[in-house]
């Protein structure tokens, strides 16, 4: 499913998008619980997690993509969001410390260009999360969400990829185990259903959340170049994987 005109800014304030935030962003801090002094990037429609984290931040800013609606951030000060083209970062080579992608990674038109930009930009000793909607789960489904856009993943694809665009996964984390229903009294068990769903729901989280860091051979980026084209091949047809 794909639809260049999702209304992301009004999904995350209606009352079911605030719950999913804070859900996803206690994820988030799990895995990032510091980023003070640090260059922090958001990519794709990042803006309400990088309001979680940016506390302290050397610098945040926040990138997407054409087909995803621009607006001010934050919303107040000075804007720190822009439009660019995905497999065009306007940042410098090795210059960011903690990359977050969030409705990016399903969205990438051409994902090895997206991801090889990705490892580009991040530092030798920086950190990636990737968020993406599990291909099994009840949220890819959802059309009224914006996880029931794009293209959705299974665990072995995306990780995949990614190892082939040369980053080397941490960790693995699934997260959103609630049905995607907006009925409030479901919606408010949110925290029930995450704290017991990967035990009694199985592989019903509706998201992965992949942290990554960057494999750096000797050289640089001669490894890359070598393998660039056949892992573009290899990613230009993700369903197939």
């Amino acid at each position: 499913m794909s639809s260049l005109s999702f209304d992301y800014r009004n999904f995350y304030g209606s009352r079911g998008g605030r719950i999913v935030r804070r859900v996803i962003g206690a994820h988030i801090r799990d895995l990032w619980p510091e980023c003070r002094a640090l260059r922090v990037a958001g990519l794709g429609y990042a803006q309400p997690y990088l309001s979680l984290i940016n506390e302290g931040c050397e610098r945040s800013f926040a990138l997407s993509t054409p087909d995803v609606e621009i607006h001010a951030w934050p919303e107040e000060g000075r804007n720190l969001s822009a439009l660019c083209d995905e497999d065009k970062l306007p940042l410098e080579t090795e210059s960011i410390d903690r990359l977050l992608v969030v409705h990016g990674m399903e969205r990438a038109r051409q994902p090895a260009d997206y991801l090889f930009e990705l490892w580009r930009v991040l530092k030798s000793n920086g950190r990636l999360l990737l968020i993406v909607p599990n291909r099994h789960g009840l949220w890819s489904h959802a059309e009224w969400s914006p996880f029931g856009h794009g293209h959705p993943y299974t665990v072995t694809q995306i990780t995949g990829l990614m190892r082939q665009a040369l980053f080397s996964i941490e960790r693995v984390e699934r997260a959103l185990y609630m049905p995607p229903m907006r009925s409030f009294p479901l919606l408010s068990m949110a925290y029930t259903f995450e704290s017991f769903g990967k035990y009694c729901l199985p592989g019903m989280h509706g998201l992965l959340m992949i942290e990554a860091g960057k494999q750096v051979y000797s050289g640089v980026r001669a490894g890359a170049v070598s393998q660039r084209e056949p892992a573009r091949r290899a990613l230009a047809s993700p369903a197939s994987s």
